[in-house]
């Protein structure tokens, strides 16, 4: 439709896409700037992953975690991205090699 693409995105879209290129260039000052300091990230499941992570630090020590446990070739690519001001929604496909096994998902953030 013509106009279509007029429209800008909205601030939290624009914010996780900046958040996943940051995270690809391991940019932690972009990071620092997009993650609140008080915002929770939960991992959902029984892997020694799962859990609460509160704090922008806590947050970090789980992205070192995923990086040490895959021998750096944990990988997240933003796959489609939607939202409004307030909120955003992620299609990501995430690969990683752990212990030998290779991960390769989607998964909805």
């Amino acid at each position: 439709m013509e106009g279509e693409g007029d429209m800008a995105e909205p601030s939290s879209v624009e914010n996780l896409r900046r958040g996943y290129k940051a995270f690809a260039d391991n940019d932690v000052e972009t990071l620092s700037e997009i993650i609140p300091e008080n915002a929770v990230w939960h991992v959902p499941g029984r892997s020694p992953v799962a859990g609460d992570y509160r704090g922008r630090d806590a947050i970090f020590s789980y992205f070192m975690k995923l990086a040490e446990a895959s021998g750096g070739t944990f990988k997240a690519e933003l796959v489609h991205a939607l939202g409004d001001d307030q909120y955003s929604v992620a299609l990501q496909h995430t690969t990683a090699t752990v212990k030998g096994k290779d991960l390769d998902s989607f998964d909805v953030l």
